[in-house]
């Protein structure tokens, strides 16, 4: 009998560390990162020497400061859901796409000659934020059940 308990606390607690340590998410935000670091310089030079440059480049380097803290937040791991740790990564992915969403709105960004390079750009910078954002909300603990 107390063999089978052992193994039935082992079995929950490699759940649980799976639940919440997942490896996988972690390198795949990290890589996401890197991947989507490149498209925010393309940004600038989309925009360089016309109207917009100011806008994108302040927008940029708020894009890669919010990137720099979702990469410090999950280098140890995914954080629980609702910890101090993993607000600071959603609320810095969700960062990520106000603003780019608000360069898009920009006139001179609007009125670009590279407006549908930008567009695309800035579409899957915000799709991959989504896909990060989605990678914290699976860490989401379980729910208690209810009396």
């Amino acid at each position: 009998m107390t063999a089978r308990i052992i193994t039935f606390f082992e079995k929950v607690g490699s759940w649980l560390k799976k639940l919440f340590t997942n490896p996988k998410t972690e390198q795949t935000i990290l890589a996401t990162i890197k991947y989507v670091a490149p498209f925010i310089e393309t940004l600038v030079g989309l925009a360089a020497g016309g109207p917009a440059e100011i806008l994108v480049t302040n927008i940029v380097n708020q894009v890669q400061a919010d990137l720099a803290t979702v990469a410090v937040v999950v280098q140890e791991g995914i954080p629980p859901a609702g910890s101090t740790a993993a607000q600071q990564a959603e609320t810095a992915l969700n960062s990520i796409k106000t603003n780019l969403t608000a360069l898009l709105a920009d006139a001179d960004v609007k009125n670009s000659a590279k407006v549908a390079e930008i567009t695309s750009t800035v579409n899957l910078i915000a799709g991959e934020a989504d896909a990060m954002l989605s990678g914290f909300s699976s860490s989401t603990p379980p729910q208690a059940i209810s009396a």
